[in-house]
């Protein structure tokens, strides 16, 4: 079976003509969708931007619950709703790096550009400007299980997902499930996803399964028959994402 689920961004808008992309294992939407599809168990339905307050329908499913404005505000989310499952999203990016003139000391030969080692710190999270790992400590410090990672400098450039992001956080979030995305503009990139290993999830735009098709998304993940598959159970066997642990 696959260690990486398949989820599709629908980009905020409504589920219309999902049909033809039932395969893949679950589905992002936003504030335009107010109530769950009927009778849909097979599917992950992932909540994004939206409150129990803006769609109540949703809370009688089991569904996930993403939010964008930072830690601290999915950790508020979470103690006023405990009975849902939460999952903070942060844009990850990597600062340039800053080089400043050094003077040579007299008799010492040439001046230099010399990189400031305080500009060289990979990955940060662009909402708090805090280091990756200092977040994942904090996100798993307040008992989410479950992370999303979007990489902002992969999804400008378009030629893979953030491979380096994941292995970084997968060392320090140790036992944590990661959803990654960013990046991904053809089924390669989900190979060389496969082979990496350690994410929980990929989450990729409708437009991409559209164009390449959902069977040749799922065989880069190393499943090629979806008729071979159990049907998605989405992280309902793992922890919530939303429970503290000990």
């Amino acid at each position: 079976m696959r260690g990486t689920r398949l989820y599709l961004n629908l980009d905020l808008g409504p589920p219309d003509g999902i049909t033809e992309l039932s395969d893949v294992d679950g589905f992002v939407v936003g504030p335009g969708v107010a109530e769950p599809p009927s009778q849909d168990a097979k599917h992950t339905w992932i909540l994004r931007g939206v409150t129990p307050l803006d769609s109540p329908a949703w809370t009688e499913r089991n569904a996930r619950w993403v939010c964008a404005e930072g830690l601290d505000q999915t950790v508020r989310l979470r103690d006023g709703w405990p009975q849902l499952t939460w999952v903070p999203r942060a844009e990850i990016y990597c600062p340039s790096v800053r080089y400043d003139f050094f003077a040579a000391a007299p008799g010492e030969g040439f001046s230099v550009y010399r990189p400031d080692t305080s500009t060289i710190q990979r990955h940060r999270v662009a909402d708090d400007e805090a280091d990756l790992r200092d977040w994942l400590k904090r996100a798993k410090s307040q008992g989410f299980r479950t992370v999303w990672l979007h990489s902002r400098d992969a999804a400008g450039e378009g030629r893979g997902l953030d491979l380096d992001l994941l292995d970084r956080a997968r060392r320090s979030f140790g036992g944590g499930r990661i959803w990654l995305s960013g990046g991904a503009t053809e089924p390669r990139h989900l190979a060389n996803l496969a082979v990496e290993g350690g994410a929980a999830a990929v989450i990729l735009p409708r437009a991409l399964a559209e164009r390449c098709g959902c069977g040749s998304l799922l065989a880069a993940l190393g499943w090629s028959d979806p008729a071979t598959e159990l049907p998605s159970q989405g992280d309902s066997a793992l922890p919530s994402a939303g429970t503290p642990t000990s």
